[in-house]
């Protein structure tokens, strides 16, 4: 019997400090955003470790439908490359941070088994155990959107659905374009061609 998780049954609690990525260098894509936050729920379910784990099989019925792992290592190194920067205000404290996504993956085949392992940096870790503030996310909504920029939205809309006032932050459009692309290179300069493009 399978008791692994439905994908509507599946849900993380990202701390709001990673909702609204600001990659500073490398490129946040669909995939990428899709595995990170599975692999946020997993290790949100194992608890505290220096190292988490899960088959190959487990983490792809949740991602896609192929079993390549040359996706998977190239979902991987983009997780590495990618340094994230966040600010956090709160009362009369404020913090800014810079990480990356994940600080260490690897894919161990043993025999007919595949198992992938991946640590976090500690300071995402630390918050994703024990979030104060965060952003319930859920993998089924994932499955359905089609681009890493509504993925993004997603995300930043689901955090301030509790807000008293249901709306997001009011930002000039190039605050939101690293935001929602992923790409911390602005592909351009007017709002109407990265209206029509994201």
């Amino acid at each position: 019997m399978d008791n692994s998780p439905s994908k509507q049954g599946i849900a993380v609690r990202r701390p709001n400090e990673t909702i609204a990525i600001n990659p500073k260098k490398g490129k946040i894509t669909l995939g990428t955003r899709r595995l990170f936050n599975l692999l946020l729920y997993f290790s949100q379910q194992d608890g505290v470790k220096d190292t988490y784990s899960r088959s190959i099989s487990e983490v792809m019925e949740h991602i896609t439908t192929s079993k390549d792992s040359e996706w998977l290592k190239e979902c991987f190194r983009q997780m590495q490359e990618t340094s994230i920067e966040w600010n956090h205000k709160e009362e009369n404290r404020e913090e800014w941070g810079v990480s990356g996504l994940i600080s260490e993956a690897r894919i161990i085949t043993a025999g007919n088994s595949t198992t992938i392992a991946w640590a976090l940096p500690q300071v995402i870790r630390d918050r994703l155990m024990d979030p104060r503030f965060y952003t319930k996310l859920t993998l089924e909504i994932h499955s359905k959107l089609k681009t890493g920029a509504s993925i993004a939205l997603y995300e930043i809309c689901s955090r301030y659905v509790t807000n008293p006032s249901k709306v997001t932050n009011r930002e000039h459009w190039q605050w939101w374009q690293p935001r929602l692309t992923g790409n911390p290179k602005r592909e351009t300069d007017e709002y109407k061609y990265f209206s029509r493009d994201v």
